[in-house]
């Protein structure tokens, strides 16, 4: 999205209308676009996967209303515990086979 907003990328035309709401936003306020991981806004991006996978939209107006996965990921962030992203990579048998000669 970020690339999209900077201009780097084309707007797919599935996305135009959005980009063009965005767009006019950032001609009224002062705006900073910036990457962050996922991890790094983990409740954004929880709150928005099940918005999509629910293809409604759903208002919270209190802690008690949030799932129990935002509220966890909210006290989390509250006690100040990280997010980490761990990468995991594959063994080759063809290794693995030349590591036990």
């Amino acid at each position: 999205m970020m690339n999209f907003l900077r201009g780097t990328w084309k707007i797919p035309w599935e996305v135009e209308d959005i980009y063009q709401a965005i767009n006019r936003v950032q001609q009224l306020v002062s705006v900073q676009v910036i990457h962050v991981y996922r991890e790094g806004n983990y409740l954004a991006d929880s709150l928005a996967n099940m918005a999509y996978e629910q293809e409604g939209k759903q208002i919270y107006n209190t802690f008690q209303e949030f799932p129990n996965i935002c509220r966890k990921i909210l006290n989390a962030d509250k006690s100040q515990i990280p997010n980490i992203r761990i990468k995991t990579c594959k063994i080759r048998e063809n290794t693995r086979q030349v590591q036990q000669q």
